[in-house]
């Protein structure tokens, strides 16, 4: 007997709803892929607001809205987690004491073999050579530049592929004026939170910065007021080839650890390759390592490459936030 047409009408409702979904989806899909999220503001108030929970890293977060690879950290920001101010949405810590660098992180768990980090740095000055290291394996770290054209939409993208975010934190370099990190950057005797927030406001979701010493090198202690207003804002730093900062931030309760590098400063696969067998030794021994790098085409190639073959070594490679989380809970203990 043919059927009746009233009986047909829920088929067809739910194949509307489906494609209307699917369309969604890809929709969604193809804006974030492309970077631009033409949907969104750039100052990021008007993103929707999802309430995560308030008991820290270890929830399952993976029936909540995130990241298409599983594991990712959110894309959609919190309110809670940003303050509104006169140079645009700043992190913050929300009144329940959820932190920025605890919830952006990615939500992979972690396993109990050694563990190492790869920051990968220069996202969004070069479309590129940004979109290849976005490509590779999402425990790598990506660092964006506050520089970049559309940083926060590097930031999104980034998120969208599985990858923890931090933000490069521009020093004025101890060769200044022969070597100069633009008119962002913070020295000795220039360090105010507005020029701290001018910077932190070029970037969402991220976990903490990334910074080199630079002219604090010589005087450490003028990088005090930069620590405090990181750890008031919930954030995480790394410190890109050196220790000099670790005293300071330490002691202003900011979580920090220090990454090797560049790991690619000599840009041959052979020497990369060598750099990448260091930093594997260092995660035996110390049981957690960190490097950077830049993304050079040799130098992602041979990270593919690397990537692949890591877990075979009973090494696990892991976004930054896992080893920061460390460190934090480490600094928690001893205060």
């Amino acid at each position: 007997m043919a059927p009746r047409l009233w009986d047909l009408v829920p088929w067809a409702l739910a194949a509307a709803v489906l494609l209307g979904s699917a369309v969604g989806v890809a929709v969604m899909g193809a804006r974030e892929g492309e970077g631009a999220v033409a949907a969104r503001s750039d100052v990021t108030l008007h993103e929707v607001s999802v309430a995560w929970p308030a008991s820290g890293v270890q929830d399952a977060l993976t029936a909540e809205p995130g990241s298409p690879v599983r594991g990712g950290p959110p894309l959609l920001i919190d309110a809670a987690l940003v303050e509104a101010s006169a140079v645009g949405g700043l992190p913050r810590i929300a009144a329940d004491g959820r932190r920025p660098a605890e919830m952006f992180r990615r939500r992979a768990p972690a396993g109990d073999r050694p563990k190492i980090a790869v920051l990968i740095l220069e996202i969004g000055l070069d479309r590129a050579a940004s979109a290849t290291a976005a490509a590779l394996p999402a425990a790598f770290t990506l660092v964006a530049s506050p520089y970049g054209s559309r940083p926060w939409s590097w930031h999104r993208r980034g998120r969208w592929l599985g990858h923890e975010m931090l933000l490069e934190l521009p020093v004025r370099p101890r060769r200044f004026p022969l070597d100069d990190a633009g008119p962002l950057s913070l020295y000795p005797g220039a360090v105010t939170p507005a020029a701290i927030g001018a910077i932190l406001e070029r970037g969402i979701g991220y976990v903490g910065v990334a910074v080199e010493a630079g002219q604090f090198a010589a005087e450490p202690m003028a990088f005090r007021p930069v620590a405090e207003e990181l750890a008031k804002r919930g954030l995480s730093m790394v410190e890109l080839g050196s220790r000099v900062l670790e005293s300071i931030a330490s002691a202003s309760g900011l979580p920090t650890v220090t990454a090797e590098g560049p790991l690619d400063l000599e840009p041959s696969a052979d020497a990369i390759d060598a750099a990448l067998a260091a930093l594997e030794t260092s995660a035996r021994s110390m049981r957690r390592a960190v490097g950077f790098v830049r993304p050079l085409p040799i130098t992602m190639e041979r990270l593919s490459a690397w990537s692949r073959v890591l877990p075979e070594k009973g090494i696990e490679l892991v976004g930054i936030g896992s080893i920061l989380e460390e460190r934090a809970a480490i600094s928690a203990e001893n205060r």
